[in-house]
């Protein structure tokens, strides 16, 4: 974008409006769930900085998310398009520190891990790079594997995005 170059966009990952505000709303609740567990997991085993936790938006999914979206006048359907409830109304994330995909400031995707164990992306969401706003006015950037080793690289002052696994890479993530 910077160069004149033009904008690469993968129409998998577009969102609408109102999908863009219940993954805001929800990534919103999930920070304010976040347990003194989850930020002594993030900084003792990750080596994440309480900022970049913040400045990340990291949270937790305690398992309240459908009836919090409900009491924000979110429709059922809405909340079911997301991914993020199972279709008995309980939480796809539930137990997982949640991992928002921001895009442009804007939380595009949720991704959860499991304390000790694995990750986990809701049905519907398609791979994408892990925080390519790091991209913004970089000239050189770390390419990592996985979410938190990309924001380990950027506390240490690198543009750095993260690949969800080794072998999601996609030939459309060469031209960023």
């Amino acid at each position: 974008k910077f160069y004149g170059d033009k904008i690469i966009t993968d129409d998998s990952t577009v969102r609408s409006e109102t999908s863009l505000r219940l993954l805001e709303a929800a990534n919103a609740h999930f920070m304010n769930s976040a347990t003194p567990e989850v930020y002594k997991y993030l900084m003792e085993e990750r080596g994440l900085e309480l900022d970049t936790i913040e400045n990340h938006r990291f949270g937790y999914d305690d398992g309240s998310l459908y009836k919090h979206l409900i009491s924000l006048g979110f429709q059922k359907d809405e909340i079911d398009s997301s991914g993020l409830i199972r279709k008995n109304n309980t939480d796809f994330l539930k137990g997982c520190i949640t991992i928002p995909y921001i895009t442009n400031g804007q939380v595009v995707a949720i991704r959860g891990k499991v304390i000790g164990g694995k990750y986990m992306t809701p049905p519907g969401n398609s791979a994408r790079l892990y925080n390519t706003d790091s991209l913004l006015n970089a000239t050189d950037v770390v390419v990592c594997e996985g979410e938190f080793d990309s924001i380990v690289v950027e506390q240490m002052g690198y543009a750095a995005v993260g690949v969800p696994g080794a072998n999601v890479w996609q030939s459309n993530w060469d031209n960023y």
